[in-house]
């Protein structure tokens, strides 16, 4: 599914320190997915009009 939405210009981001807290850091991403800080996306939910989680 994350494949089909970076395809499509969607924008996907993860939160460094949740990828970490759950052992994630050390794998590689799907190419288009950025980490990000909670910081930022807690900034980008509230500027969004949808916000997917999954």
């Amino acid at each position: 599914m994350l494949k089909a939405v970076v395809s499509k210009q969607g924008q996907v981001k993860t939160c460094g320190s949740c990828r970490e807290a759950r052992g994630l850091d050390k794998l590689g991403l799907i190419e288009g997915i950025q980490v990000s800080t909670m910081s930022q996306l807690a900034q980008w939910v509230m500027d969004s009009d949808k916000v997917l989680t999954f």
